[in-house]
């Protein structure tokens, strides 16, 4: 089984997104650049090859996390997408 190795990105549907990132920015001095986004940039075990785990503000109506009507989601890292979403089928979800 293919284990998740981190988080790519949180994403939050809100009323008001760029209110959101400005109350984030003022209070925990996240930088959110245009767009309401923040990326946090880390090394992994592998320093030649970086990543980036983003956060981020959509508007309620927004239809990104489409088909799923949650208010947020959690994308995860995986080494092997392929294999993660076998062992899933496997298992029947």
């Amino acid at each position: 089984m293919e284990n998740v190795t981190g988080i790519g990105g949180v994403f939050i549907k809100a009323k008001d997104p760029e209110s959101l990132a400005k109350w984030y920015k003022g209070n925990l001095g996240i930088d959110f650049m245009e767009g309401n986004y923040a990326a946090f940039p880390w090394i992994n075990e592998k320093p030649d090859n970086p990543g980036t785990t983003v956060f981020s503000f959509f508007e309620e109506s927004s239809e990104y996390f489409s088909p799923s009507q949650s208010q947020f989601m959690i994308n995860f890292r995986v080494k092997d997408l392929q294999a993660l979403l076998q062992s899933l089928k496997e298992k029947g979800i």
